[in-house]
């Protein structure tokens, strides 16, 4: 009965942190096409609801195992809930933010709530990996690395060559790449057997789908970015992810340059025959974006063998 109890809980737990980070997509389209006119937004329901939920669980988890883990992730879930007063106090004090402001990502309070929600992720995902049920294990793993880059992807936009601050220009792209790149490549490594990192890339794509078209709905003050049709966002990370399952014996470096080449090549590529106008861009921009990403690329597989070991060990522990 206690096994049935943790089984149950960790997979709640999942599906929780999943309606959390499901919310966070919300929310970024929620603040582009509708504005922040009170805290009690739907988005924020769904943030809240999942945070709690994912307490609840933890909890029960801390009592019936344990495991110093489950209070490391109830405490950092819990900072969430507790920045919620913060973020209230922010807008009375500093107002709302525009749209066109990076702070409407980077404000201290939506970092906070970011990175405490990064962090419950990447601890849940020590736990989860030491699960028998492999099937399960792997398509929960697969949706958990797919709400690690979704957050991560929300909180690093401002430097998206595409998205509405683009703070590096299409050098930007590099970073998105790097992120993408670790995020496939970690999938593949823990998960063997399966198309780990093309399901992660699925999964994030249905995130994705969610806030790439939130300027042109609703009450949006401006078209801020460009909209791209969503065969364009599936195919330029599902095919480098594919690439990525495929390619398991190949040399690291030659993984991760193919899957950068691959991501920027099909998406900037496309890109250009659907943007607007105000948002079309030059060859010059192409091949900035090209190179930058062949550069996070390289520095990805760089980042993953300092991560291979603990990597290592974390998918022995499944074994």
């Amino acid at each position: 009965m206690k096994v049935i109890h943790k089984t149950f809980s960790i997979y709640a737990l999942a599906f929780a942190l999943v309606v959390t980070a499901f919310g966070a997509s919300f929310d970024a389209w929620w603040h582009v096409s509708q504005g922040r006119a009170s805290f009690f937004v739907l988005p924020h329901l769904f943030i809240y609801g999942g945070v709690i939920a994912s307490l609840l669980f933890s909890f029960v988890l801390a009592k019936i195992t344990h495991q110093k883990i489950w209070k490391w992730f109830f405490l950092s879930l819990l900072v969430i809930p507790a920045t919620a007063p913060f973020d209230e106090l922010w807008h009375r004090v500093i107002g709302v933010e525009r749209v066109e402001s990076v702070l409407m990502v980077w404000s201290p309070p939506h970092l906070v709530l970011f990175v405490a929600a990064i962090v419950a992720i990447i601890l849940f995902m020590t736990v989860l990996k030491k699960e028998r049920d492999i099937v399960s294990e792997r398509i929960t793993g697969s949706l958990m690395l797919a709400s690690l880059f979704n957050l991560l992807f929300i909180v690093l936009v401002p430097l998206f060559p595409l998205g509405p601050y683009h703070l590096l220009g299409f050098w930007g792209a590099g970073v998105t790449t790097f992120v993408f790149v670790v995020v496939a490549l970690t999938a593949s490594y823990l998960f063997p057997g399966v198309a780990a990192a093309t399901t992660t890339a699925l999964f994030f794509i249905l995130f994705h789908t969610i806030v790439a078209d939130a300027n042109i709905y609703g009450n949006a003050e401006s078209k801020i970015y460009g909209h791209l049709p969503n065969w364009v966002l599936i195919l330029s990370y599902a095919i480098p992810a594919a690439w990525i399952d495929i390619s398991k014996k190949l040399p690291i470096f030659l993984r991760t340059t193919v899957a950068a080449v691959l991501w920027s090549t099909l998406f900037f590529g496309f890109a250009n025959e659907y943007l607007g106008l105000d948002f079309q861009f030059s060859s010059l921009n192409f091949y900035q974006a090209l190179l930058s990403s062949i550069v996070g690329g390289v520095l990805a597989g760089i980042f993953f063998r300092t991560i291979e070991g603990n990597l290592k060990k974390l998918r022995l522990s499944g074994v």
